[in-house]
């Protein structure tokens, strides 16, 4: 394990400059989003802009896909690789972006599971294959704040307040049953918010004090897009074909949705409202599409303005 001073170090000065991207219409790289993707030897982490341009890879996977992103102003990436969770920063240019080599903020046995920022980027929550979900700050994430016991953390989000945190787990008892668990950020017992036979992923809300869950889920072969608000499941709009999104994740205010296909495998967003979708990546193995998180002042007018406009 490296030292903190360490970590600071590698922070501060080891950089790796990546591709120069494609330039949008004010030719400079603006990312909003990131996703994953083949490319050479396994996949490769890209962030690009809203419509998809200037995508740039800025990470190339070991052996896994996962990863979060904290907003453009804190430029934070997590990565879940090889059993270990990593921790980089990027930045972006009219030279393109570039991203610092990752630190290892957690290596050891057990594996390394998933991992999520808190809305307001401040802390990290990573899950290990024995259950366990560990809280650190990320200021100093090689210093555990809290560490409990849940249930087999194949996914987390933390809620918009930042108090307590959902992992998607399989239910021990049923194998073909799979749950979405609440736990408060200091541990205790967990609350099911939601069960179905799969879920493939979930996010959860952008506004502060909402609880509304976004879930990719199926019962049997069929695999659904809708927001859960705590007793029934809001299918989202669909143009064309049925929505068939294995991976999906919300953008900050809450008006669009990035979403893996499982159809064509290709990463769209799509808009909430209406269903239209713009592709961002045609190829096989497009995985985990996520969104940069609000800041701390975005969050609050999200607060302010809920219930003023359409949002899920």
């Amino acid at each position: 394990m490296k030292s903190i001073a360490q970590f600071a170090c590698i922070l501060a000065i080891a950089g790796t400059s990546a591709a120069a991207p494609k330039p949008n219409g004010s030719g400079t790289a603006n990312p909003t989003l990131g996703y994953t993707a083949t490319g050479g030897r396994g996949l490769g982490l890209k962030l690009a802009n809203e419509d998809g341009s200037a995508a740039t890879e800025v990470y190339r996977f070991t052996n896994g896909s996962r990863f979060d992103l904290s907003s453009a102003f804190d430029h934070r990436i997590l990565i879940v690789d090889n059993s270990r969770v990593l921790l980089t920063s990027w930045s972006a240019g009219s030279r393109g972006i570039t991203a610092l080599n990752p630190a290892v903020i957690y290596g050891g046995a057990p594996r390394g599971t998933a991992a999520a920022f808190s809305q307001d980027g401040k802390k990290i929550a990573y899950g290990t294959e024995d259950g366990y979900v560990t809280i650190v700050n990320t200021s100093n994430p090689l210093l555990q704040v809290v560490k409990f016991a849940t249930e087999y953390p194949f996914q987390i989000n933390w809620m918009p307040d930042g108090n307590s945190l959902v992992i998607a787990t399989q239910d021990s008892t049923a194998p073909y049953s799979y749950r979405l668990v609440e736990y408060a950020a200091a541990g205790g017992a967990g609350t099911t918010l939601f069960t179905a036979g799969n879920i493939n992923d979930f996010d959860t809300s952008r506004v502060p004090g909402d609880r509304h869950l976004l879930v990719s889920y199926g019962n049997g072969p069929i695999t659904g897009v809708g927001v859960w608000d705590g007793a029934h499941m809001i299918n989202l709009p669909r143009q064309g074909s049925a929505i068939q999104g294995a991976h999906v994740n919300w953008n900050c205010p809450q008006t669009r949705i990035t979403l893996k296909n499982f159809a064509d495998e290709s990463v769209y967003t799509m808009d909430a409202n209406s269903g239209s979708k713009q592709l961002i990546y045609k190829g096989v193995q497009g995985r985990w599409p996520r969104y940069m998180k609000c800041d701390a002042v975005s969050l609050m007018n999200n607060a302010r303005q809920r219930g003023r406009f359409r949002r899920y």
